[in-house]
């Protein structure tokens, strides 16, 4: 008997889509959202759906398992890539693979560079960034409320990388500021990051 899951489905988000996800949120997600911003999780999912430019939600049966989009920041051609899920949007993973190159190509529309941060921690975000092409930036240190560690992570349009090399160590201390579709640093690996680092931590982004 064939056992696979039926595909999911992805849609344009509602704000119904946040209250439905949020409290199933896997874990992982729950500990980075606390590590960054010391927030409630449905608060951040929240901002990340009311922030973005474009913003999906992915249906399994009917329900949401994760949703994701490009959100603002202050260059026009820079956008915050996030994506939040709970623990059965692990079930898709080889739909993952053949759909997500797709996905960064459409989130890239009218930029030339994604980014936002990971928890150092967060080995299989990581690994699935990379294998999308996404660059790890810069390593901050002891940026968490907690004093965890985050990567700064982002992926270029062609042509476009040398505008947005990183002005900074391969290791900082600044905050991750950028919340899932809020601003936040102003660019990759620019000095904006550490000087936005208290503003990121008490800024509303809902």
């Amino acid at each position: 008997m064939d056992r696979r899951p039926e595909p999911a489905r992805v849609v344009p988000a509602v704000a119904a889509h946040v209250a439905e996800l949020a409290p199933r949120l896997r874990g992982a997600d729950r500990r980075e959202i606390r590590a960054a911003f010391g927030r409630p999780a449905e608060a951040i999912l929240r901002a990340g759906f009311r922030n973005s430019r474009r913003c999906w939600t992915v249906l399994a049966s009917r329900r949401p398992v994760a949703m994701f989009g490009v959100g603002r920041r202050p260059q026009p051609r820079v956008g915050t890539a996030w994506l939040l899920a709970s623990e059965e949007f692990g079930r898709f993973r080889g739909q993952l693979r053949r759909e997500g190159p797709y996905w960064v190509e459409v989130l890239m529309a009218g930029h030339d560079v994604l980014a936002n941060f990971v928890m150092a921690e967060n080995r299989v975000a990581i690994r699935w960034l990379t294998w999308l092409g996404f660059e790890l930036l810069v390593l901050h240190r002891g940026a968490g409320f907690g004093g965890e560690d985050f990567w700064e992570f982002a992926a270029f349009r062609p042509g476009t990388r040398e505008r947005y090399l990183p002005r900074v160590p391969p290791e900082s201390s600044a905050a991750p500021s950028a919340a899932p579709g809020a601003g936040g640093v102003t660019e990759p690996g620019s000095r904006a990051c550490a000087e936005r680092r208290a503003h990121g931590r008490r800024a509303e982004t809902g």
